[in-house]
């Protein structure tokens, strides 16, 4: 299974970046595989839809059917509910921090929750987040 981010899961399922859409979009449909959905990649991901919205780039119908279209991929296990052992995690992202120092801390939250779950992928378009990831040794998509 594959670990995404905000950047990548608010570019596939809002668009707000048509060109990242289209990249997200094209990955999805090359890999066939479920993406891991944590309590923290729903949080996240939910405010930034809604931050979205409340900066103009998306209409109450948009936001509605992106929570419907999230809602039915759950439903079909494109994205699966997974949880997580936060102190293991918590353990992961301050020995990034250690070795890697500079990082913004959802950053180093989302790459140890990747690493905890073993993911095959790690989906971002953050560029400052793809650096980390590659450091902590997962491969980067798209």
């Amino acid at each position: 299974m594959n670990y995404a981010d905000s950047s990548f899961l608010a570019a596939l399922y809002l668009g707000d970046d048509a060109k990242q859409a289209q990249k997200a979009d094209a990955f999805m449909l090359a890999e066939a595989y479920p993406i891991f959905f944590t309590p923290f990649n729903r949080v996240e991901l939910r405010n930034a839809l809604r931050l979205s919205q409340w900066r103009g780039n998306a209409d109450t119908s948009q936001l509605k059917q992106a929570f419907e279209t999230i809602a039915a991929d759950l439903r079909e296990g494109f994205l699966v509910h997974t949880l997580i052992n936060h102190t293991e995690v918590y353990r992961l992202a301050d020995e990034l921090s250690e070795r890697h120092s500079g990082c913004r801390t959802l950053d180093l939250l989302h790459v140890a929750s990747a690493l905890s779950l073993k993911t095959r992928y790690f989906l971002t378009f953050d560029v400052r987040q793809a650096t980390l990831v590659q450091a902590a040794g997962l491969r980067v998509k798209p």
